[in-house]
């Protein structure tokens, strides 16, 4: 049977161990959000924007196509 001095050690290292890898997830998490959403230069935004220059105005100069599936 196991000391129960060494049961709680083993318990803490668990806890610590969780610890950090919830602070990393976090952390990691937030950078990802920052480049792909709320940042300056993401890639969501970026896209926006050049959907939003597309029809500003109201002036959208593309033209629908239409297009026949053969049977």
């Amino acid at each position: 049977m196991e000391k129960l001095g060494q049961a709680g050690q083993t318990m803490v290292e668990y806890i610590l161990l969780l610890a950090v890898v919830a602070v990393i997830t976090v952390s990691l998490f937030k950078t990802l959000e920052e480049n792909l959403v709320s940042g300056p230069n993401g890639i969501i935004k970026t896209y926006l924007g050049e959907f939003s220059t597309m029809f500003e105005g109201g002036n959208y100069n593309g033209r629908y196509k239409r297009f026949t599936i053969k049977r």
